[in-house]
Parts: structure tokens; sequence; C-alpha cells
């Protein structure tokens, strides 16, 4: 007979100490140039996603423009350099503090979907909050 209730507990605390330690080495080194890249890393394990990104205000003030990327290719995702804030992308949307969930539907209305050659996912946007704003 198999200790299932073991077993399971057993998973549980291995997943704990990944996850104890994951966090703790994104606080390591809080000035390193890679730290975002491994919080999206670790964005993408926790929330069992297949892409993530940052976008940041550009210099001009009317562009978001990618920061930093972690996961599939992002032309898997139809996901592009740049987006105007002033504009409806989900990433500006976002900008703008407004969470933005789409599912495959959603995303097939959008103009921009013609050119994703995967339309079976989800995409959320959502609003980060830091020293700029």
């Amino acid at each position: 007979m198999a200790n299932v209730v073991g077993e399971g507990a057993a998973g549980r605390s291995t997943r704990t100490l990944r996850a104890e330690g994951a966090l703790t080495a994104i606080a390591v080194d809080p000035e390193s140039p890679d730290r975002v890249r491994r919080i999206l890393e670790q964005a993408l394990v926790f929330a069992g996603a297949a892409f993530a990104a940052v976008y940041t205000v550009g210099a001009d003030g009317e562009l978001l423009c990618l920061a930093e990327s972690a996961g599939v290719p992002r032309t898997l995702c139809g996901v592009r350099d740049s987006y105007p804030v002033a504009g409806h992308a989900p990433v500006a949307e976002a900008h703008r503090g407004r969470p933005v969930w789409l599912g495959p539907d959603d995303l097939a209305a959008q103009a921009q979907s013609r050119r994703v050659p995967s339309r079976d996912f989800f995409l959320a946007a959502l609003p980060l909050r830091g020293d700029g704003g």
C-alpha cells in the first residue's frame, strides 16, 4: 500500500523549499542588472505562464518599450518591441492602471492577431508601480 498522504506532504514541502529558495535568490542582489529577468522567470514558474514581459515608458514619453522578457519567443504571442502610451493595446491599458485579461476569443478580435501563429492562449497585462510611477 502506498503512503499517499506522506508522499503528498513531502511534495508540498519540496515545493515550499524551492519557492523560498527562488525568492531568496531574487533578493540576494537587489541592484543586479538581471534582477528583473530573474523575477520574470519566477513569474513564469509560479504562474504557469509561457511568456512574461516588462514595458517601461520610453525617453520621449510617447512609447512603452520592452525592457525585459522571459519565456517563449515573443513572436509566438504577437508581442511587439513598443506600443503607444495613448494606444489601446493591453500593455497601454495596464500602464493607465487597468488590469487586462484576454482569452482566445478576445485576442482573435484584435487586429494584431493576424501575426500570431498560435491563437490558443490567454493574455494578462497588469499594472506595476515602482519608483517610476
